[in-house]
């Protein structure tokens, strides 16, 4: 009987164990690397490890997940007791917003664990500004439904201009993480941007686009 528990209990950390392998993209340089406590009581915290694990919960009472980033940009979890999660993430300086894509309503905002005193009420902006240079060439969507069409299919080129997907061009700017459309006549459309490998997430009031550099 003990041998028949012990192997189950073998089978069981194999099985977990080999929930982080695979085709996974390298997390180590990831935002999302670190500590974050919930705004609410600060007791419930998500640590997400440059190995691709983690933990969440309260102090002595963690879940274990392996996580990694999907292709469209998301946060997918593989939680202990054989579960699977998908999530949008917003990171805004020190500022993490989680939104459940399997519960809506799910929205969660944490704080980074290691964010100086002064800055844990107002999200400071990122250490590393992107270089204008991170985002030239050609983005495309892979969801073509998204409500904002003309934003499926981007090329930034140099001299800060850039082509949408209906053609019409204009200026872009970065400051910081947010990243400005400027159109001849029309009001500037600002966005809050994450760029993670060759996947770029634009996200504002009502957009979430996520677009794939080509080649």
């Amino acid at each position: 009987m003990i041998k028949r528990l012990l192997t189950v209990a073998l089978l069981i950390t194999m099985l977990f164990g080999l929930m982080g392998c695979g085709d996974a993209r390298d997390v180590s340089d990831h935002p999302l690397v670190g500590t974050w406590s919930w705004v609410e009581d600060g007791l419930w915290q998500w640590q997400f490890q440059a190995d691709g694990t983690g933990t969440r919960g309260v102090t002595g009472e963690e879940t274990r997940f392996v996580w990694s980033i999907e292709d469209g940009g998301h946060l997918r979890l593989n939680v202990q007791g054989g579960s699977r999660e998908s999530w949008s993430y917003l990171i805004s300086g020190y500022s993490l917003t989680l939104d459940n894509r399997q519960l809506a309503g799910e929205t969660y905002t944490y704080r980074r664990a290691d964010a100086p005193p002064d800055i844990r009420e107002e999200p400071a902006e990122p250490d590393l500004v992107p270089d204008v240079t991170t985002l030239l060439g050609k983005w495309e969507c892979q969801d073509d439904t998204v409500p904002h069409a003309w934003m499926c299919l981007l090329l930034f080129e140099e001299g800060g201009r850039f082509t949408d997907s209906e053609g019409d061009t204009g200026t872009f700017v970065i400051d910081g993480s947010y990243l400005t459309f400027l159109f001849d006549g029309f009001q500037p459309i600002v966005v809050e941007f994450i760029l993670f490998e060759d996947i770029l997430t634009l996200q504002g009031d009502n957009i979430n686009v996520v677009l794939v550099r080509q080649s």
